[in-house]
């Protein structure tokens, strides 16, 4: 390895640093629940994740890459070590400290051998994933919806796991997927990528006019809060069926309320999240300010309570479908403006560097979202006083409403407003 890639794989590493822990901690905890609970099946969450890790930020630098001095096989090379190379190194790391964390525990665990066969299978699968024709995310294309549906599937099935080879199977599936490893890297060293393509059509098809380019004035709002409360909807009814379905252990008002909520909550975020890209644009409408934050404060909570109700809808049509929430859950909803906007407005906007704080504030309150939403859902527990229940939670209602409005107030009569969040 050259002094070159040694230098692009730094970097790259230093970009997604908060990533490595997480995937090794996902990766053991994995294995070792696994092995303890006798699960026949091959947990492959830290596979997907270090996959997608490389598909997500590989494209971000690429024009940069372009006009450094490097040949193609440093680059070439550089992508063979990011997508299989490192991250085989780490799940090799990560499945040895599991056997040795589940033997400490005294915790069941599966033979030498076994567990060999296992991190060679994950260290096989990359290869294979590399030379997949998966989605990678391209900075200024709008290529989500595939991206994240093709990556959701593959780390469900990651998560749940696939169904454990026999012996002679698995070692014939590690030869293949380390053959395929090793034909990369040897090609890299001559500067050829070895990643397979999908056939391109024969007659490109005509550009299809979008209904909501059709629209105009409020019926353009109107259809994008109806476009993203339907596709939420549809995923929050289909999710929660197959998570009763899988594990019938979490049926039932309790544990997957609070968990379903959370998720609702976080995903409707991130469907909205774009709105707050407009603000700018939005400012130049006729419209006052405080017209204007309540309007965007209903398209921000509109999308998950509405998934909620609908999941309610199926549950009450068919007790197989969605799930029966308690209302005081949707209290949450009322402040999810708040994870939005950053703790602190930027007040040096022109300065050569940007707080990495401020930037990543959104995300971070996004991810501490579960933790809370479980305390104020245990909170509101049915079996409370009336007398006390009631007022307490009309009182944390008009506080989470008064704060999430407050802080898109604040958002958009800042000069700078929301457009950094996004």
């Amino acid at each position: 390895m050259s002094t070159r890639v040694l230098r692009l794989l730094a970097d790259y590493f230093q970009r997604t640093l908060g990533l490595w822990p997480l995937l090794a901690t996902a990766h053991v905890m994995q294995l070792t629940a696994f092995w303890a609970t006798h699960v026949d099946r091959l947990p492959l969450l830290g596979t997907v994740m270090a996959s997608l890790a490389y598909c997500a930020a590989f494209d971000s630098p690429h024009a940069v890459l372009r006009t450094l001095p490097l040949s193609r096989a440093d680059i070439v090379l550089f992508r063979w070590w990011a997508s299989i190379g490192a991250p085989a190194l780490l799940i090799l790391v990560s499945t040895a400290l599991a056997w040795l964390v589940s033997a400490q525990n005294g915790w069941a665990r599966p033979s030498q051998e076994d567990v060999m066969l296992y991190a060679l299978l994950s260290c096989a699968l990359l290869g294979v994933l590399a030379a997949a024709p998966l989605p990678v995310r391209h900075a200024g294309r709008a290529n989500w919806g595939m991206f994240g549906l093709i990556w959701g599937a593959l780390g469900a099935v990651g998560f749940y796991g696939v169904p454990a080879l026999p012996p002679l199977a698995m070692k014939i599936v590690i030869a293949l997927g380390l053959g395929l490893s090793l034909a990369a890297y040897v090609r890299a060293w001559l500067g050829r990528v070895t990643q397979m393509s999908l056939p391109t059509p024969a007659l490109p098809r005509r550009p299809k006019l979008s209904g909501t380019r059709r629209l105009r004035g409020w019926a353009v709002i109107l259809a994008e809060v109806a476009r993203s409360s339907a596709v939420l909807s549809i995923i929050a009814i289909v999710g929660t069926t197959c998570v009763r379905w899988i594990y019938p252990v979490l049926d039932g008002v309790g544990p997957l309320a609070w968990l379903f909520v959370s998720a609702i909550a976080v995903g409707a975020s991130l469907l909205t999240r774009r709105w707050m890209n407009a603000v700018r644009s939005l400012r130049l409408l006729p419209i006052g300010e405080h017209r204007l934050t309540f309007i965007l404060y209903g398209m921000l909570i509109a999308p998950g309570s509405i998934a909620c109700l609908m999941a309610m809808v199926a549950w009450h049509l068919s007790p197989r479908l969605g799930l029966d929430l308690p209302g005081y859950m949707f209290v949450v909803f009322l402040v999810a403006p708040v994870t939005l906007v950053p703790w602190q407005q930027q007040r040096h906007a022109a300065a050569a560097t940007s707080n990495s704080a401020q930037e990543w504030a959104p995300l971070m309150q996004q991810a501490a979202w579960p933790m809370w939403v479980g305390a104020v859902c245990s909170f509101g527990a049915p079996n409370r006083i009336a007398s006390v229940y009631v007022p307490a939670l009309c009182v944390v209602a008009v506080a989470f409403a008064a704060a999430g409005y407050c802080a898109l107030f604040a958002g958009i009569r800042s000069p700078h407003g929301l457009e950094r969040t996004g």
